[in-house]
């Protein structure tokens, strides 16, 4: 507790002053009278140091504080929060997004040598993933660009599998190459006419269906991708990525982004080695796939879905 005495002419001044240097929270002890007025004896409480948070060694942390709960609210393994964690100690950076973002620049999928130029392609995935959007955006892509791609479908079994993606490329004027057999894609293309491959879902769980994927990828002749949507269940995110990767795959396309809450399946994803080629915001073909880089996944975890679409402009 505070005290202070305050002297005025009137008991109104002395109150005045009081409530002045003390706060409102100051209430009166004593009054008494002078010989020039009146004598105020006020008290405040003040809040004493709590020692034992001035003692503690390691004190909270905000920057910290915040990224780890951001990565908790993404539904991030806890053993992946504090490996990040680790790496946002040791960096010693005082933003929390530049934090983030170094950090997350560690992960398997972005270290090592720079990736690919991003040309001919067979997307690969899980039924349902998003794969033939994927396909027809980057046929507008190529378009937009002055190229004429070869789009070809090997996804033939499923009922109007071929035909969904025939009308998504209508506008852009381009033809589906149906390929029963994936033999038909042997022959070499050239840079001028990129080759982009749409080929059937598979259960990412089943051994068998691995193996028979397995089988197929050295007829394709293009870079197997894998289309992964953004709102997996982490654990499962890992493990498909870990199946992929186990079969030479090296990058994603993080399909449903617009449809996702949560993005720890995103960087299980990335932990378990594969680099992220780009994401998709929307089903529509006019929306383009955007990059994806260590600094717009830290905005995106920090701060929404616009911090992406914010990025590539």
């Amino acid at each position: 507790m505070r005290l202070r005495v305050f002297e005025a002419a009137t008991s109104q001044q002395a109150l005045a002053r009081m409530r002045e240097v003390l706060g409102p929270d100051a209430v009166v002890v004593a009054t008494r009278d002078t010989e020039t007025g009146v004598c105020i004896t006020a008290a405040v409480e003040a809040r004493d140091p709590d020692l034992r948070d001035m003692l503690d060694p390691a004190p909270p942390n905000a920057l910290l504080l915040r990224i780890e709960e951001a990565l908790e609210t993404h539904a991030v393994p806890q053993p992946l929060v504090e490996r990040l964690l680790a790496r946002v100690r040791e960096a010693g950076l005082d933003d929390p997004q530049l934090a983030l973002a170094d950090a997350l620049g560690e992960l398997a999928g972005w270290a090592g040598s720079p990736a690919p130029a991003f040309e001919g392609v067979a997307l690969l995935g899980p039924c349902g993933g998003g794969k033939t959007a994927a396909v027809a955006k980057l046929a507008a892509e190529a378009r937009l660009a002055g190229r004429r791609p070869e789009v070809a479908s090997l996804d033939t079994r499923r009922a109007g599998g071929v035909a969904r993606l025939q009308n998504l490329l209508a506008p852009l004027g381009l033809e589906v190459r149906r390929c029963e057999d994936p033999r038909m894609l042997s022959e070499p293309v050239t840079d001028e006419a990129p080759r982009i491959v749409d080929t059937g879902g598979i259960n990412p769980f089943s051994g068998r269906e691995l193996a028979a994927l397995a089988d197929l990828l050295p007829h394709l002749r293009q870079e197997p991708v894998l289309v992964l949507p953004a709102g997996l269940d982490p654990a499962d995110s890992g493990e498909i990525a870990a199946n992929f990767a186990a079969l030479g795959v090296g990058r994603m396309i993080v399909t449903k982004l617009d449809m996702a809450r949560r993005f720890g399946g995103l960087l299980t994803a990335l932990e378990a080695g594969l680099r992220p080629a780009r994401v998709s915001i929307g089903p529509a073909v006019g929306s383009r796939l955007l990059p994806l880089t260590p600094a717009s996944l830290a905005r995106l975890l920090l701060g929404g879905t616009q911090a992406v679409a914010e990025t590539s402009r």
